[in-house]
């Protein structure tokens, strides 16, 4: 497999891949090992995956591994349009496609919209609830990033970036670039995971990770509140 390592930070580990097959095979198998490690050690494990189109391939690869026990697997995401689970954009549909199958049909999934009519603090408090019985921290937390340097739902200058950023809380509502309403985990909670990874994919990304190490200030690109923290290693998997 043809993979080169470099530590671009001390702890900032790249994992580039000739392909991006490659690199959903790898980090499904690294993702893999985790869940049993936490499940040999805690009994249960916990995962938070990202939405898009660029994790599919690797979470079909990660639901076919056979020697997980599954069902003491929960399953949550990192973000969540404000949308029904039928719609095309919602992010729990591409998991109930791509991950909650084959031999990962029995993993517990924890989704982040729950029906409500509208996105308010009781509709929050109500999946914060559900939340609680998810292990935390969260032994692997799977991150993307958007061309405008955006991950989770945190977005380039939006009004409420500074407390998704820092908030107490679980989850909070947070309008997108667009307009569109998303629920977001914290960068609090999510930065506190065992295992962190980044994965993207294309020469697009590339230009934008490397402009997000070539700068500091996280309103502008808000992927680098977890490039420039020093608390814990991220790893990046990038073809």
């Amino acid at each position: 497999m043809a993979r080169r390592k470099r530590f671009l930070m001390a702890n900032l580990l790249e994992h580039n891949f000739s392909s991006c097959n490659e690199l959903a095979n790898s980090l499904a198998s690294e993702i893999g090992e985790k869940l049993k490690e936490a499940i040999k050690k805690d009994g249960k494990a916990s995962i938070a995956l990202s939405g898009g189109s660029t994790p599919k391939k690797m979470l079909n690869q990660l639901s076919k591994l056979k020697n997980i026990n599954w069902e003491k697997v929960d399953v949550t995401l990192v973000d969540e349009r404000f949308v029904d689970e039928n719609s095309s954009r919602s992010n729990a549909k591409m998991l109930k496609e791509n991950l909650l199958i084959n031999e990962a049909k029995s993993a517990n999934f924890f989704p982040l919209f729950l029906g409500s009519n509208s996105l308010n603090e009781q509709a929050i408090e109500q999946m914060s609830h559900q939340q609680k019985y998810i292990k935390k921290p969260f032994d692997i937390v799977v991150l993307g990033m958007g061309l405008d340097g955006h991950t989770a739902s945190f977005f380039p200058n939006v009004k409420n970036l500074h407390q998704a950023l820092n908030s107490t809380k679980l989850a909070m509502a947070i309008n997108a670039s667009d307009g569109e309403e998303r629920i977001t985990l914290t960068f609090p909670y999510l930065i506190s995971a065992k295992n962190i990874y980044l994965h993207i994919e294309g020469e697009e990304k590339q230009q934008v990770l490397e402009k997000a190490l070539n700068g500091m200030v996280i309103n502008d690109m808000p992927i680098r509140a977890f490039l420039l923290q020093d608390k814990a290693p991220i790893n990046i998997y990038k073809c």
